[in-house]
């Protein structure tokens, strides 16, 4: 039997940052076994075409709803976030309370009595992992293929509960990739904690211990796979062509607006119309939609300076609503090359524009005012918000005036905040070094060898 790693892809995010960044090509060609793709949704699995060949790829078995381990679960993820002290998660609680009232009830009684007792969460933590439940499905794929490691690519997700407890009952190595810098501040609970946890940066990295008690030893740090493309120049001639797709002017500098789900903030329309007409004549306006966006939201917004980048495959089965896929990385690389100014609502773009030397603002205010847990302002109330504001390396509107006046300063000197930006990068991101796929591959590598004679006796 050939030694086997497994590797689980809930969303579609996941399957951008390791498949289209290269990790997994890298992994293959290195690894002397086999290994086991399990992707969410029929359309993206059909996308995920000349892999290498010791590459399978089969379906993702949903998480199985109405049970008890699912009802166990979702006790153990209410109590663990009544457990954090962070304001965020508070106001995440409140934010759920007024937008789903009817699912924060069944949540707020799923942990009673006592909601906040450790004793009790640990009592239920080593239940779980006595009892949860098991497909037959995920335990005959273990049969077959008899894997040495598992790596969940989205462990905050119960979407992966399965494998990485089959995995741990039956001896199996396990790890984690945590996908993004927000995930401790925002969705910390790990339905099953991995052995050993591959993060962005030492500050996700130290989150992660402290939440969950991951020794340091089974914490890596290998940067943002994604971000590898920027240490790659953009092609003048490409970011002309690609401008120049949406008619724009090349005399007029052009203004990125990276969107949100509508679940962040409703008003992003207003919010460029507004912006669009400040700025008539002196600049143009690409709204980049969010992979979770509708694009059917911005129809209404049809003025001559501004223009829509829908990017991706839209997917359907599977989280992430969109799937950037080969090449696509590269032209958001060309789009933030030729933007001057890069506006969102406290998004990872941020980032991706300080790694780009784009100089980002981010939208800090409401158009209508809203009860504080409902505000885009609840977002600074995130740790990894805070780091961000303290850096100094993105400007932050706190009116629609305010964010023209933002808008007009960087177009007139982009290279204020350079510095904070470059800092900012090296904080959140690592070194953006082209070799971020590289470090993910070789830790996945490191960890399962260390398991394959076992798996191969």
């Amino acid at each position: 039997m050939l030694p086997t790693i497994f590797i689980t892809f809930p969303n579609s995010f996941s399957v951008r940052n390791v498949v289209f960044t290269g990790a997994l090509e890298l992994l293959a060609d290195r690894y002397d076994g086999r290994i086991v793709l399990f992707v969410a949704g029929e359309r993206t699995r059909q996308l995920l075409t000349d892999l290498p060949g010791n590459v399978i790829v089969e379906s993702l078995p949903p998480f199985p709803g109405r049970t008890l381990t699912k009802l166990l679960q979702a006790s153990l993820a209410a109590r663990f976030y009544r457990l954090q002290n962070a304001p965020a998660l508070s106001t995440r609680l409140k934010h759920q309370r007024a937008t789903l009232p009817v699912h924060h009830l069944a949540k707020t009684m799923l942990t009673w009595p006592f909601p906040r007792n450790k004793r009790i969460f640990k009592f239920l933590r080593a239940l779980d992992r006595r009892s949860g439940r098991v497909s037959a499905t995920v335990r005959e794929h273990f049969r077959t293929h008899q894997p040495c490691l598992v790596v969940a690519t989205d462990p905050n997700t119960e979407a992966e509960y399965e494998f990485l407890r089959h995995a741990q009952r039956t001896g199996i190595a396990t790890a984690g990739f945590v996908r993004s810098w927000d995930v401790p501040s925002t969705k910390g609970w790990f339905p099953v904690i991995p052995d050993d946890v591959i993060v962005w940066n030492d500050w996700v990295s130290s989150q992660v211990m402290t939440m969950h008690q991951v020794p340091a030893e089974r914490m890596h740090v290998v940067g943002v796979p994604q971000f590898d493309v920027y240490a790659k120049p953009a092609v003048p001639g490409r970011i002309d062509t690609l401008f120049g797709s949406f008619g724009f002017n090349t005399d007029l500098p052009v203004v990125l607006y990276a969107g949100s789900p509508p679940r962040i903030t409703l008003e992003e329309p207003q919010i460029v119309v507004h912006l669009a007409n400040a700025l008539e004549g002196k600049a143009q306006i690409l709204v980049r939609i969010h992979p979770q966006d509708d694009p059917e939201r911005w129809s209404k917004v049809d003025l001559p300076n501004v223009s829509l980048q829908v990017p991706g495959q839209a997917l359907t089965g599977i989280l992430g609503g969109r799937l950037m896929a080969e090449g696509e990385l590269e032209g958001l690389r060309d789009t933030l090359a030729g933007a001057t100014v890069v506006i969102s609502a406290w998004s990872t773009m941020m980032l991706d524009a300080s790694a780009m030397g784009t100089p980002a603002i981010a939208v800090n205010f409401d158009c209508e005012p809203k009860p504080p847990h409902l505000s885009i302002r609840r977002f600074t109330e995130s740790d990894h918000t805070k780091k961000v504001i303290e850096s100094g390396a993105v400007a932050v509107a706190e009116s629609l005036d305010e964010l023209v006046n933002l808008v007009k300063a960087d177009l007139a000197e982009p290279d204020a905040r350079k510095v904070e930006m470059k800092q900012l990068v090296e904080t959140m991101c690592g070194p953006v070094d082209g070799l971020a796929s590289e470090r993910l591959a070789e830790v996945i590598f490191r960890l399962a060898e260390k398991r394959a004679p076992a798996a191969s006796s």
